[in-house]
């Protein structure tokens, strides 16, 4: 499977109040055209870090079609079944529920997103041996007058690939909701001990 990966820099990003909004659609523009999303080219995924001294947002793309960003690498991936993958995922484990005004609301419980989080897993053609929740995240959103919270995780994952086209899949998509908000990127860790 052949895929790309790009890295770029968005500048004036608040540490203390970051709009996460506004790094989404930053994102939009420069992988898809413009912000409405109605030019999508080509799926992505990414995640991003908004580093605290240097008042700025380090943002990682992931591809399946060349965007023609500066430094963009094509890289290859053959994913066999029984391989196993060490790697960090970022991401928005949410139950379906009715909680105030809100459907999908972010599960609290630690166990509980494990539990989703290897769910998601699962379905993504991988066999997790080892699911370690590193820390939560919460990002603040605003668009126009709507301000929303979305929480979130980082995990350290340890998994065998069962069926290696739905790993594929997750691996230039994502896994789980939320994609388009920086969640679900899969960040392979290599030299890793498995």
């Amino acid at each position: 499977m052949r895929y790309f990966e790009s890295t770029f820099t968005i500048r004036h990003v608040s540490p203390e109040w970051t709009n996460h909004y506004k790094i989404h659609q930053q994102v939009e523009a420069i992988i898809a055209g413009d912000t409405t999303g109605d030019k999508i080219k080509t799926p992505y995924v990414f995640d991003y870090d908004v580093s605290s001294g240097a008042k700025q947002a380090e943002i990682a793309v992931r591809t399946i079609q060349p965007t023609g960003l500066p430094g963009e690498q094509s890289l290859h991936l053959t994913p066999q079944a029984g391989e196993t993958l060490v790697f960090g995922l970022h991401y928005r484990p949410q139950m379906n529920i009715t909680e105030g005004n809100k459907r999908n609301v972010y599960i609290r419980d630690k166990h509980k997103r494990i539990e989703k989080v290897i769910a998601r897993l699962e379905a993504a053609g991988l066999d997790p041996q080892m699911v370690d929740e590193v820390e939560e995240t919460y990002r603040r959103f605003q668009k126009r007058q709507h301000k929303f919270l979305l929480g979130g995780a980082r995990y350290f994952v340890e998994a065998v690939i069962t069926e290696p086209a739905l790993f594929e899949k997750a691996f230039t998509s994502g896994i789980g909701p939320k994609a388009s908000f920086g969640f679900g990127k899969i960040v392979l860790l290599p030299g890793v001990p498995s």
